[in-house]
């Protein structure tokens, strides 16, 4: 599945007896940032969508025929779904405020001990480094 906008409309008089009735529409998938990639399909609009509206792609044969509710269509482009909003996490940290926040945080305060944190196998004691 993916986000895409509708960018026009196909028109066929003449087509698959399972595409008739049913709207076809040219989308283009959108980037992480929301802008229109390019990469463009017709798709089968199952819930209505216009030119301009941002709508969820299946591109699938199982999900296809599920969403229009015929088995084995014609097309594996599918628009189920009209988006009312996207919502992205921003978790593109630099590499200094991934330090900083593992630094801040108390799971990594065991690291500013002066006490030996490198441990033997055999016994589980601190390393004092000498060889045993």
């Amino acid at each position: 599945m993916f986000a895409a906008e509708v960018i026009g409309t196909v028109v066929a008089t003449q087509k698959h007896e399972k595409l008739v009735g049913r709207k076809l529409l040219i989308v283009s998938r959108l980037d992480r940032e929301g802008r229109i990639t390019g990469d463009e399909l017709v798709a089968v609009d199952t819930v209505g969508a216009g030119v301009g509206e941002r709508v969820l792609v299946v591109k699938e044969g199982g999900s296809a025929s599920m969403a229009m509710g015929v088995e084995k269509p014609p097309a594996n482009v599918v628009i189920v779904g009209i988006i009312d909003e996207i919502h992205l996490c921003d978790n593109d940290f630099t590499e200094e405020e991934w330090l900083k926040a593992a630094a801040s945080n108390p799971v990594f305060d065991f690291l500013k001990h002066s006490e030996e944190d490198i441990y033997l196998l055999d016994d589980a004691k601190p390393f004092d480094g000498q060889r045993r």
